[in-house]
């Protein structure tokens, strides 16, 4: 069957997995890097706990307003009470703060305190290092510079996450409204 198919050559094949290789490199060298911080547990147990804390920090980013642990559940997939435990252990190493009954946001001090953090350093290495390999290899067909592809969509990606924010207090989010192309229904 994959014979049949024109866009399943062999180089096509040994392109795809190249870009593989340099997509599964970029994942373990952040997991790698961002367990760093969490040496008492393994991948695992933090895992959650990571993409609680990225989902609060992307929110943040977006102006959105704070996130409940039923939207993280909703919006990541995962049970509320494995949020609830995530969000417990977040605020308690002070990576998160509870905002008045609102939900959480990311803790600016914590992020402050690790700005030049080695970490964070190897992860940005990765990123650069996976992109400039991705470039050299091409994807074989045409692209929009990243800035140009997305900055009208984050745009307005901000201005409804601001006016939500404004309006009654609501939590409510959409999938796109905090990770888009990432969360489920997106």
């Amino acid at each position: 069957m994959a014979e049949e198919n024109p866009n399943n050559s062999d180089a096509a094949l040994a392109k795809r997995h190249k870009q593989s290789a340099i997509i599964g490199r970029l994942t373990v060298a952040c997991f790698v890097a961002m367990r760093s911080g969490y040496a008492r547990k393994h991948i695992g147990a933090v895992f959650e706990e990571l993409l609680v804390a990225l989902a609060i920090r992307v929110a943040d980013d977006l102006g959105a307003p704070p996130l409940t642990a039923s939207d993280l559940s909703k919006h990541l997939g995962l049970p509320r009470s494995n949020v609830r435990r995530c969000l417990d252990a977040l605020t308690g190493e002070g990576v998160i703060r509870k905002e008045v009954e609102r939900g959480y946001r990311g803790e600016l001090d914590w992020l402050a305190s690790r700005i030049d953090a080695e970490y964070f350093v190897k992860i940005q290495d990765a990123i650069i290092a996976a992109a400039d390999e991705l470039k050299a290899l091409g994807t074989g067909r045409a692209r929009l510079k990243p800035k140009a592809r997305h900055s009208g969509r984050l745009l307005t990606l901000r201005t409804k996450a601001r006016a939500s924010a404004s309006a009654s207090g609501s939590t409510a989010l959409t999938s796109s409204t905090v990770m888009p192309g990432v969360m489920r229904g997106s």
